[in-house]
């Protein structure tokens, strides 16, 4: 996949991955761990996009761990205190925490730095063929009758379809490193 400047979402893709580990790794739902990014279903993937990570010089520093942890924790809606505590049921030793989350910030970066997401366009055709695809769960009157309704809707709309095509890039670069791994 060819490599891209990212812009606004070198900050926006990291966040909600970390999000994301993050439910993965403190979370004993099963349910949860499904909606995860396809990275953590399997143990092996990790490792081998974290192999890929390292075979092209992706670095994290331990400011970036500390900056991730701090997000974790905001999301968390905890004190720094409350979080480690909890944190501390998983992971005994932080150091080994800390370990998790560098390794998880690095598939995070070579993901990002692998992927143009500028290939992602969602218009106001899309929500259309969206809403058309999915009547009998849409606010169908509210949208005719309702501008604000409507514009916020199609914001939210066009955020979600984003999303999800963000998620069918990922699935596809990890497939393709999956690939290459099995090809040798």
């Amino acid at each position: 996949m060819k490599k891209t400047k990212l812009g606004k979402w070198i900050f926006v893709v990291p966040v909600i991955a970390i999000i994301l580990i993050g439910f993965y790794y403190f979370s004993d739902n099963k349910k949860n761990q499904d909606n995860v990014v396809k990275i953590d279903s399997d143990e092996k993937i990790p490792t081998i996009l974290l192999q890929e990570a390292i075979k092209q010089n992706i670095s994290v520093t331990e400011k970036d761990v500390d900056n991730a942890i701090k997000v974790l924790i905001k999301q968390a809606n905890m004190t720094e205190e409350q979080y480690y505590s909890f944190v501390s049921t998983k992971y005994p030793n932080l150091d080994e925490f800390k370990a998790k989350i560098k390794d998880n910030l690095k598939i995070i970066k070579l993901i990002n730095e692998n992927i143009n997401w500028s290939v992602i366009n969602v218009t106001d055709e899309d929500v259309d063929k969206f809403i058309d695809e999915n009547k009998e769960m849409m606010p169908i009157e509210q949208l005719k009758n309702d501008s604000v309704f409507k514009e916020k809707f199609y914001k939210l709309a066009k955020q979600q379809l984003f999303q999800k095509r963000q998620q069918q890039l990922i699935n596809e670069y990890v497939s393709e490193i999956l690939e290459k791994n099995l090809e040798k």
